[in-house]
């Protein structure tokens, strides 16, 4: 065990690893589902660097799900 650490610090920095590693993949499967790409992309958010690379499709790519919508509005 570190010295300074004890049974309360081990608690909190568990809940906070948890907390990362279970709500995160939950939050990106809920967005990049939302974009129109397949959920499980979402997954690599969880591998360093991939992680990146994905923030930065998804920030400058075209999204399938805008690409229907707009499909739509040039119909009306």
């Amino acid at each position: 065990m570190l010295p300074g650490v004890g049974l309360p610090e081990m608690v909190i920095i568990f809940g906070m690893g948890l907390l990362l590693f279970g709500l995160l993949p939950v939050c990106c499967w809920q967005i990049v589902r939302k974009t129109g790409y397949p959920a499980w992309w979402s997954l690599g958010f969880l591998i360093p660097v991939v992680n990146i690379a994905l923030l930065v499709m998804l920030a400058f790519t075209d999204w399938p799900a805008l690409r229907g919508r707009a499909a739509d509005e040039n119909l009306l």
